[in-house]
């Protein structure tokens, strides 16, 4: 299936927004983030989830989450 030109700009343009935010608004539990082995696993299996769609990238990014939550985990996102 092709997908959409237009949503993947979209899906693009929301990427480059968040990063944006993460690395203003979010430095210190970023860096607090890429020091912790777990936290950091957390971060590389979301983006294993980026390439599915709808229910099945839901469902990958809840495994992710039960896989890797901890403390730091869960200060990054709630940043």
């Amino acid at each position: 299936m092709i997908e959409n030109p237009m949503v993947a700009i979209g899906a693009s343009q929301d990427l480059a927004q968040v990063g944006t935010c993460i690395l203003t608004e979010c430095q210190v539990p970023l860096v607090k983030c890429l020091g912790n082995v777990k936290c950091a696993a957390n971060l590389i299996c979301l983006q294993t989830c980026a390439s599915k769609s709808g229910e099945e990238e839901i469902d990958c990014q809840i495994r992710c989450g039960d896989l890797f939550e901890n403390e730091i985990v869960g200060e990054f996102n709630k940043c």
